[in-house]
């Protein structure tokens, strides 16, 4: 009877506390779409509610106009050539059926905005994170998988890998071939880098296995032997005996800037050596830079996922030349254009930590560009007049910026989101020289469109 008892009360009590989030959930969805979005309220009611979210108290529309984004048609700035025009499969299925279309993306609209309520920004959601994570390390578990596509290990001490399936390489390869063919049509050098993968391949860890390096060795061989120039940093990182740990964040995917600094440096310095564009690339070297550290301030996408009840935030530092620079940077879809020395390069606004969970500190570097189309950048400080073009991923904010120092003009367009013509920009602006920097994750299935060079 008293066992009875006992699974009676704890019954009702797992259902009193299902019953409460539940109605938390419907209550934070109510004051986020009607009270926040809608009605523009702030205040006590709001803060109560989302007392744990401070990104949640801001409404969509006080955003936007804090960091505005202008929707720019780059497809008719730089538009393709006839018969080179993306395909749209779903074009003429929104234009036949208008009123499925509408169905859907509102049906597709509250599904996600469901999802995101009972998951993500349901009350508690990072103690529960740290919670399980706590219990993962304490029964040394260090397998993490935030979903189905994701599988992260956290390898020694705070540093996180993400796991690599094995990638079809071809098809990569045949639009590097197709852009090379392309750019001697043009006259213009192609360099293809590779950026290190966040393990070493000599690297052996018990009971996973990670692909990232097989692909990349893969993906170079085949471009060498296309006759396409290639910079392995992996190589590089060997040959100068650096640890891959020491030039990555421990929680995030991106590398540190005094690597994004020695790789624009090796770069330059090929340039040097294959083409005929020259520059002196010891205005790179380490010491001709300061540097400001921000201790324990950055848990990167990784880390968010696996908590701080296992991991440690990383510093960040910001490096500036200390020979002064007349420099200009515009990023067209943020509205930014701002001219003076390097420390225009930085967001020092996005230091300012409110929440390690929902803050992104590496939006600091580049004015917050990672995924930006197009950003320009112009040194009025050098003596020559090349113009580069960078085409890459996020890695580009903690690269493009150092290698703009020995360049009068780098503009970097990722992929991703740039919706133009690759060669109709190049035609239009006449680059002297094109650099592809892509990391281990460009290689992955989901962004193939990053090597559609058109």
């Amino acid at each position: 009877m008293k066992r009875e008892r006992i699974s009676y009360v704890v019954s009702r009590i797992i259902i009193a506390v299902m019953i409460i989030f539940m109605i938390s959930i419907f209550i934070r969805m109510f004051t986020r779409v009607v009270l926040i979005d809608m009605f523009n309220i702030e205040g006590t009611i709001v803060d109560i509610v989302m007392f744990d979210r401070a990104d949640l108290r801001i409404s969509d529309k006080k955003l936007q106009s804090q960091n505005p984004n202008i929707n720019i048609d780059w497809a008719a700035e730089y538009p393709f050539e006839e018969g080179k025009q993306p395909v749209e499969g779903s074009a003429v299925e929104n234009i036949q059926n208008p009123i499925l279309e509408r169905y859907k993306e509102t049906v597709f609209s509250l599904e996600g905005m469901i999802e995101a309520y009972t998951s993500d920004n349901v009350i508690f959601h990072s103690k529960f994170i740290e919670i399980g994570s706590l219990y993962r390390s304490i029964i040394d578990w260090n397998i993490y998988s935030p979903n189905e596509e994701k599988k992260y290990v956290v390898v020694s001490d705070d540093y996180i890998i993400s796991l690599i399936e094995k990638c079809e390489t071809s098809e990569m390869v045949n639009f590097v071939a197709d852009f090379q063919n392309f750019l001697d049509s043009q006259d213009i050098p192609l360099v293809y880098v590779q950026t290190p993968a966040k393990i070493c391949k000599d690297d052996s860890i018990d009971g996973v296995a990670d692909f990232a390096n097989e692909s990349l060795d893969e993906l170079i061989s085949d471009l060498e032997a296309n006759h396409i120039n290639c910079i392995d940093l992996r190589q590089m990182l060997h040959e100068e005996k650096k640890s891959h740990h020491e030039v990555f964040f421990d929680t995030d995917h991106h590398w540190r800037a005094e690597t994004g600094l020695w790789a624009a440096k090796r770069t330059a310095e090929y340039l040097n050596e294959k083409t005929d564009i020259l520059a002196d690339s010891d205005i790179l070297s380490p010491e001709n830079f300061t540097s400001e550290v921000y201790e324990d301030i950055f848990l990167g996408t990784k880390g968010k996922k696996i908590s701080l009840s296992v991991v440690e935030p990383d510093d960040v530092t910001l490096l500036y030349p200390k020979k002064s620079v007349d420099m200009q940077i515009e990023v067209p879809e943020k509205g930014i254009s701002k001219t003076g020395g390097f420390e225009i390069m930085y967001s020092l606004e996005n230091l300012e930590v409110k929440d390690y969970y929902y803050d992104d500190i590496y939006n600091v570097f580049m004015c917050g560009s990672s995924m930006s189309p197009v950003v320009h950048i112009t040194n009025n400080s050098v003596e020559n007049d090349y113009k580069i073009l960078v085409i890459s991923d996020s890695f580009k904010t903690t690269y493009s910026p150092f290698l703009s120092l020995l360049y009068n003009k780098v503009d970097s367009i990722d992929l991703r989101t740039f919706t133009g013509s690759v060669e109709t920009l190049i035609k239009k602006n006449g680059y002297d020289a094109v650099v592809v920097l892509y990391s281990e994750m460009s290689v992955l299935p989901m962004n193939a469109n990053c090597f559609n060079f058109k």
